[in-house]
């Protein structure tokens, strides 16, 4: 019995997990979405700003388009990052395709036919707020599971896909300082994120 479950989730590790978003409203689609000029404005004027789930996955697809497909290593490219918005936690997945240099010959056909090769890895970031021991209120991020392919990955199993999401946290840095780190309070909610750069005392009503 032991040997059946290792084994189903051996299968189910290397099956994809569907990128599939909700639609993207006709006024985002294929247009620019500047998050870091939002979140920067929304900084420097002191008010709370709002961030869909479909602008939010509209702004990866810009980031894959616009260079940064190859992130892991010269035979693994991204080719999808879909962000999943709930109550308190976000779910990231990326879609990776791993295929060799040159495999593409000129007629073409591969050398390897079988490649490339679609997979996905998946992280799930629980946000909260917690005062500290000073009283300031701080915000915490934990990694309470993940998935590799459709195998869910609880608790600290977590690490093996941790590694793609380290090189994914370097390419969206100024992102995360700016959404996260300058920010007073981030709130996630089933379809949105809601950042406020403001101290408790003087927060206003969003708009």
């Amino acid at each position: 019995g032991s040997l059946s479950f290792l084994g189903l989730c051996v299968t189910f590790a290397w099956i994809p997990r569907s990128l599939a978003v909700q639609s993207i409203p006709a006024e985002l689609d294929h247009q620019p979405v500047d998050l870091v000029k939002r979140m920067q404005a929304a900084f420097d004027d002191e008010y709370t700003v709002k961030i869909t789930e479909s602008e939010l996955n509209e702004y990866h697809k810009q980031k894959v388009q616009l260079g940064h497909s190859s992130l892991v290593a010269e035979f693994v490219t991204i080719t999808g990052i879909m962000a999943k918005l709930e109550e308190g936690s976000i779910d990231v997945t990326i879609e990776r395709e791993f295929d060799l240099p040159g495999n593409m010959r000129e007629d073409g056909s591969r050398r390897v036919p079988a490649l490339p090769y679609t997979h996905t890895c998946s992280m799930t970031f629980k946000l909260y707020q917690d005062a500290g021991a000073d009283g300031v209120i701080k915000s915490v991020v934990e990694f309470p599971g993940g998935h590799l392919g459709q195998a869910q990955l609880p608790g600290l199993l977590v690490s093996i896909v941790k590694p793609s999401f380290d090189v994914l946290a370097e390419a969206l840095a100024e992102e995360i300082e700016l959404g996260f780190h300058n920010m007073t309070s981030v709130t996630v909610r089933e379809g949105v994120i809601e950042l406020d750069p403001r101290l408790p005392d003087v927060a206003q009503p969003s708009f």
